[in-house]
């Protein structure tokens, strides 16, 4: 057992945009306990995609990573804290199905979550105005329709090397899309969680961040002011 704390994250890098911080401990990767050296763990996050189960405080998360992930790591001090942890990590009973799992953007916004699931599908990119208007975007959807009928009107071929690629932008920029337009209503990214479904997901949220439960006698306080 050799769990790794991470010392230092870059906020533009892919650790920063998984919402991964200084002082979280690697736990596992692909559900198995760490047991190599930083350095022989590091070189091994370049190979291939993997999952990472995360320690944070004396919760635990997963996170699906891409190959190339840069950390900058070192071996954790085995104090009680990390002992918990991994008793945690051993005692888990809802280890995922890794060909189901994926991984979900946590937003929060005001006093609950939002997840939006990082996935690449085929409905988005063949027909965005339809995915945008049941997205609740309804002025990007009107924008691509006038794209189309614009480009059309010029000539066909135009029209099909426009459809062409608004599909391939649809299809590599879903999320951000979605990131996008939740950013601009006042959502702030959290931190990206691997499960099988969006429940799951916010409910490791929620237990990661827990929020103080409102009650009537505050809602009328906050009324009244």
């Amino acid at each position: 057992m050799k769990p790794l704390v991470i010392d230092s994250i870059s906020p533009l890098g892919q650790a920063g945009r998984l919402g991964l911080r200084e002082g979280d401990v690697v736990i596992a990767k692909d559900f198995e306990i760490i047991t190599d050296d930083e350095q022989t763990f590091t070189l091994s996050l370049f190979a291939a995609d993997s999952i990472l189960t995360i320690g944070r405080g004396d919760k635990l998360f997963d996170v699906m990573i891409k190959k190339g992930l840069a950390l900058s790591l070192s071996s954790a001090r085995i104090d009680s804290n990390i002992e918990n942890l991994v008793k945690i990590f051993e005692d888990r009973e809802d280890i995922p199905d890794t060909n189901k799992i994926t991984n979900f953007n946590i937003l929060t916004f005001l006093d609950d979550f939002i997840a939006i699931k990082t996935s690449k599908i085929l409905f988005p990119a063949i027909f965005p105005p339809a995915w945008l208007l049941i997205e609740g975007l309804s002025l990007q959807s009107l924008a691509i329709v006038g794209l189309y009928a614009l480009s059309f009107l010029v000539h066909t071929y135009v029209f099909l090397i426009v459809f062409i690629i608004t599909c391939i932008y649809f299809y590599r920029n879903q999320t951000d899309t979605l990131l996008t337009d939740k950013y601009l209503k006042g959502c702030q990214p959290v931190i990206v969680i691997a499960a099988e479904n969006e429940i799951s997901a916010l409910e490791k949220a929620r237990s990661l961040f827990p929020r103080k439960e409102k009650n009537a006698e505050n809602i009328e306080s906050n009324l009244v002011s």
